[in-house]
């Protein structure tokens, strides 16, 4: 059943039901807490809400599962980027970008940082 219930949450997060998708990645991570995609989507929902501390919490929970996670990492550049923060908050990006940024999804984004940083 968690595969079905992941897929309906992604599917309300991405169109714009986030209390259900919260409620279904939550009833999953009660069941298996170390899901990576059912963190993935409460924090995809909860910054979609507007909720950035509790988005940022949930990002970070899934990073501690799988720190080159790209979808994570992908999610947490956006973010920095959108939050037009200064470039000493990139450098956080350095160990586990080295990693990532061969993989052509994660290039604009990677891109992205080094325009406007110093990693």
């Amino acid at each position: 059943m968690t595969d079905a219930q992941l897929a309906l949450a992604d599917l309300d997060a991405n169109s714009g039901n986030y209390d259900e998708a919260l409620k279904l990645a939550g009833d999953a991570l009660r069941a298996h807490p170390e899901l990576l995609s059912a963190h993935l989507i409460r924090a995809k929902a909860l910054l979609a809400k507007g909720d950035k501390k509790e988005g940022e919490t949930e990002l970070q929970a899934a990073l501690d599962r799988d720190p080159v996670s790209l979808p994570g990492l992908t999610m947490l550049a956006n973010l920095r980027i959108a939050e037009k923060r200064s470039p000493k908050y990139y450098c956080g990006f350095r160990s586990r970008l080295s990693d990532t940024r061969r993989i052509p999804a994660f290039a604009s984004c990677w891109q992205k940082c080094i325009s406007t940083s110093a990693i």
